[in-house]
């Protein structure tokens, strides 16, 4: 049985499809200038719980004790080189730099010192 769609339907859709291609394909064509870090304004509380269910998943080594990017040792820079490498692992598309508004998209390099953000 078939399920006839609206042509309305059909054209939200296709629109919010161009719409996210479109955002997506402009982070992505400047994801060499562009750097997801930690919103500032956001919980602590809720960027450390981001910190560890990221760190599941991925390698978080550069900021346990010892690594490059342990210095300084705060919630804020920790979950600024996480969010950013899941970031930039994941193309630069924006949607990917959130986290439920712990994190933001900058355009000011963060590395500093032997911490090197990619």
């Amino acid at each position: 049985m078939k399920m006839p769609i609206s042509k309305g339907c059909f054209l939200f859709v296709l629109l919010a499809l161009s719409i996210a291609l479109t955002v997506s394909n402009v982070a992505a064509d400047d994801c060499e200038n562009v750097w997801c870090v930690a919103n500032p304004k956001a919980s602590r509380d809720a960027q450390q719980k981001d910190i560890d269910v990221l760190c599941n998943v991925m390698d978080c080594s550069p900021i346990k004790s010892g690594g490059a990017c342990f210095e300084p040792n705060t919630i804020l820079d920790h979950a600024s080189f996480v969010f950013n490498t899941y970031f930039k692992d994941r193309a630069c598309y924006p949607a990917r730099c959130n986290f439920g508004g712990d994190a933001t998209i900058t355009k000011t390099n963060p590395s500093h010192g032997s911490c090197t953000f990619k």
